[in-house]
């Protein structure tokens, strides 16, 4: 079963849990109900989101958090790097993943 996991920021700067659930499939409407349910129960929609790359997720914030900015997390979009990069920049793949995380690690 799919788990979610809603954590945040409290208003000490200090991550919190605001809630969980599981889910019996992935599916868009499962995921637009997880999200109605989790608006309504925090009175308001989050300023922000980080997901995996989900389309059932995406299409379901989309429709229930329109207000909502969607992002995709860090660690799932590196993780596919070698499946989108490799075949085009081939020997220079290595040279671009270390620009990358040279950039990636910047504080400003």
């Amino acid at each position: 079963m799919p788990f979610g996991i809603f954590v945040g920021i409290n208003n000490h700067g200090k991550t919190i849990l605001f809630g969980c659930a599981l889910l019996r499939n992935e599916t868009t409407s499962a995921f637009q109900w997880l999200m109605k349910t989790f608006a309504n129960l925090m009175k308001k929609s989050p300023k922000a989101i980080l997901t995996d790359q989900d389309p059932w997720i995406t299409e379901a914030i989309s429709k229930e958090l329109p207000s909502t900015k969607h992002a995709f997390c860090i660690w799932h979009i590196t993780a596919k790097f070698s499946g989108w990069f490799t075949a085009i920049l081939r020997s220079q793949y290595s040279n671009w993943c270390i620009d990358f995380y040279k950039l990636y690690k910047l504080d400003s």
